[in-house]
């Protein structure tokens, strides 16, 4: 998702993302964040880290982006895809 660097909640120019699993985390009394661009994986990350108790971290990836490893629609773990499986 491409949100612009102001945005904090879905809205007019940031894409709604349903379920907010930030805010069902919270609902719960769950510290939560949801990062969507790779430059706030590091702080999220240790702010989760330095958080007591459960931290529950959103992260929005574009469909189109091949993350690794990967379980394919209907595969079980036993079938993971690897990075230098498609290389």
């Amino acid at each position: 998702i491409d949100c612009p660097d102001d945005c904090s909640e879905p809205g007019e120019q940031c894409p709604e993302i349903v379920p907010d699993f930030v805010k069902l985390a919270e609902s719960f009394g769950v510290n939560a964040a949801r990062i969507t661009k790779p430059s706030e994986v590091k702080e999220t990350i240790q702010e989760a880290m330095d958080t007591d108790g459960a931290y529950l971290i959103d992260c929005v990836i574009n469909a189109e982006e091949n993350v690794f490893p990967m379980v394919t629609p209907g595969g079980s773990v036993d079938n993971m895809v690897l990075k230098e499986d498609v290389e």
